[in-house]
């Protein structure tokens, strides 16, 4: 007859044989197919807590390292609500002059503005369409030795052409 053992039964009937009967560490390592670290893990969990020790314990982490603290976030959002044109940058520069420390990351302040909706992911300035570029003359306009050589600025609404002074 087959008997189906939990893995808390398995997991005590090998610190069972190597607390009672004495078996080495390394037999019962290859006995049960573990390394000799987990079942020296399996003997340290067992004389620490007893048997409710050996049944399978949560991987989840016990908290998120990089998260900001609600302190800070709560400082933060603050800040925002009193001073609704201040940005990331600004928000940081004021906690960085508070000594507030762990001092969160630009990045991380936005997108805590944005979670909380008090910041409009869209809205950035354009670029200023009086700005003028230089752009290379290329055979567009021939250089001889009475013409001095002339130079093309464009802009998006006025081209033109200027000539060095």
């Amino acid at each position: 007859m087959i008997v189906e053992l939990s893995v808390m039964e398995q997991r005590y009937q090998a610190v069972s044989l190597v607390i009672h009967d004495g078996e080495s560490v390394v037999e019962v390592a290859r006995r049960f197919g573990v390394s000799r670290q987990t079942v020296h893990s399996w003997l340290s969990r067992y004389e620490a807590g007893g048997l409710s020790a050996l049944v399978n314990r949560s991987h989840r982490p016990r908290g998120c390292s990089h998260q900001m603290p609600a302190r800070v976030e709560v400082l933060v959002l603050e800040m925002r609500r009193g001073h609704p044109l201040w940005g990331p940058r600004r928000l940081l520069y004021e906690l960085q002059r508070d000594g507030v420390e762990p001092l969160p990351s630009k990045s991380g302040i936005y997108r805590l503005l944005k979670r909380h909706a008090l910041i409009d992911p869209g809205g950035r300035r354009q670029r200023d369409r009086k700005f003028k570029r230089w752009a290379a003359v290329t055979g567009a306009i021939p250089s001889s030795a009475n013409t001095p050589t002339k130079a093309v600025t464009t802009s998006a609404r006025n081209p033109e052409v200027m000539t060095p002074r």
